[in-house]
């Protein structure tokens, strides 16, 4: 996914406020699609509403996300086909629709009662450069380590030969 690039293109002469434009890598064969960056109810309405996705262990419902521009010339693919050709497994672009999620208690608020309105457990979510590299020197040292002691970590669902250092 990190090589999927977004891209904000803000206009609040749109009635959308502007638009997402979501492109892929020149060798990946998938072509790039526009979507509205706040989609209207009126456009709401018309996109698929989803009654069970499951977002961070909560049944949730959802929109589908439609392209801005269904009949541009790279075909009828929908941001969700496009991204399931790319990924090579079946997903789908949602946008979260408004039932309150709830939120799991913490160790610290073991009682807590509390629901979230956005999209995922944080209202935006932000990567650098710096994160990023962080992130993938962090995969390649749990890639390199050996063993299952405390001086080691896992990460579910890693594929260690292709992380590690050759």
């Amino acid at each position: 996914m990190l090589l999927i690039d977004p891209k904000v293109h803000v206009d609040e002469s749109d009635p959308y406020g502007g638009k997402l434009e979501i492109s892929f890598p020149a060798d990946s064969d998938c072509e790039p699609f526009n979507i509205p960056l706040r989609p209207t109810q009126d456009v709401l309405e018309t996109w698929p509403l989803i009654d069970n996705a499951v977002v961070w262990e909560s049944n949730n419902d959802a929109y589908a996300v439609q392209s801005l521009d269904p009949d541009a010339a790279y075909g009828p693919d929908t941001p969700s086909e496009t991204l399931s050709n790319f990924l090579g497994r079946s997903v789908l672009l949602v946008l979260k629709g408004s039932r309150l999620r709830w939120v799991l208690p913490t160790t610290n608020f073991p009682e807590l009662k509390a629901n979230a309105a956005f999209h995922d457990g944080y209202p935006i979510l932000i990567a650098t450069d710096s994160s990023l590299e962080d992130i993938a020197k962090r995969v390649k040292v749990a890639a390199n380590a050996e063993g299952d002691g405390e001086d080691t970590f896992k990460i579910h669902g890693l594929d260690k030969e292709a992380w590690k250092e050759k």
